[in-house]
């Protein structure tokens, strides 16, 4: 994440999906992975804020905030987080490293400071990790690592990761990446909320089912397909296709 996009149609779209499951009672942490500024001027689509009778019905009260911060990002940035926008979430801004033992000792730390969190989103600049970019190498900072994200899982607490959508086809990228998560987040629901650029994957822990299929719902419903392409369930727990399974054969018999 770099403080100079804050604000762009991109963060309109994951703080909504953010207050959607904050809605349904589930406490948030971000964690932004952030990295420098570089004064490029690419990724900051913020020509949406010009369309108010488009884009506010999404969710107005974050339009209106979002449509204050254009002109100073940075300020916005500071801003968001002492705002109730996300009620009492808790947030983890430490600039990302790129060297291995930086990163661990960063990691350790965004533990700590998230510990009191349900659901927790990493923002990187690009999304999970690469093989060209493994952990200490350079820029490694712009992505999320697997282990990292286990790590807050193991710990009771649902996950979402910002993505960006390489050179190849969608459906079967989302579908890699979801079962590279059913890989790493035993017994998750994974959830996939496309846009046109990037895509978020949730993984959602099993006692969080509830609320985060009520909040997927209520995306679906409201947001999708206008503002989200898609947003759909990839891959269920094994404990969420007996629930489905038991429900069938009730029905049957």
């Amino acid at each position: 994440m770099k403080v100079q996009y804050f604000g762009d149609v991109s963060d309109y779209r994951k703080y909504a999906l953010l207050r959607a499951f904050a809605r349904v009672g589930l406490k948030i942490g971000v964690c932004w992975v952030m990295t420098e500024s570089d004064e490029r001027s690419d990724g900051q689509f913020r020509r949406y804020i010009e369309k108010p009778n488009k884009w506010r019905q999404y969710d107005p009260e974050l339009f209106d905030f979002l449509e204050t911060v254009q002109e100073n990002p940075a300020k916005g940035f500071k801003q968001f987080e002492v705002t109730e926008l996300l009620p009492s979430a808790l947030y983890f801004n430490a600039l990302t490293p790129d060297g291995k033992s930086e990163r661990q000792v960063w990691h350790r730390n965004a533990m700590a400071a998230l510990a009191g969190a349900e659901l927790v989103f990493f923002d990187p600049d690009n999304g999970f990790e690469v093989s060209s970019r493994a952990k200490g190498r350079k820029y490694s900072s712009k992505f999320t690592f697997f282990d990292e994200v286990a790590d807050h899982y193991r710990e009771g607490r649902s996950v979402l990761v910002y993505q960006h959508f390489p050179r190849k086809p969608r459906a079967e990228f989302i579908k890699e990446l979801a079962g590279e998560m059913r890989r790493h987040l035993s017994e998750a629901d994974v959830w996939a909320f496309e846009t046109a650029h990037v895509v978020f994957m949730l993984g959602a822990q099993p006692n969080h089912r509830h609320a985060t299929t009520e909040a997927a719902g209520r995306v679906e419903a409201r947001l999708v397909p206008d503002f989200f392409r898609d947003a759909k369930r990839t891959a269920f727990s094994a404990a969420s296709i007996e629930k489905q399974i038991a429900a069938i054969e009730a029905d049957l018999f």
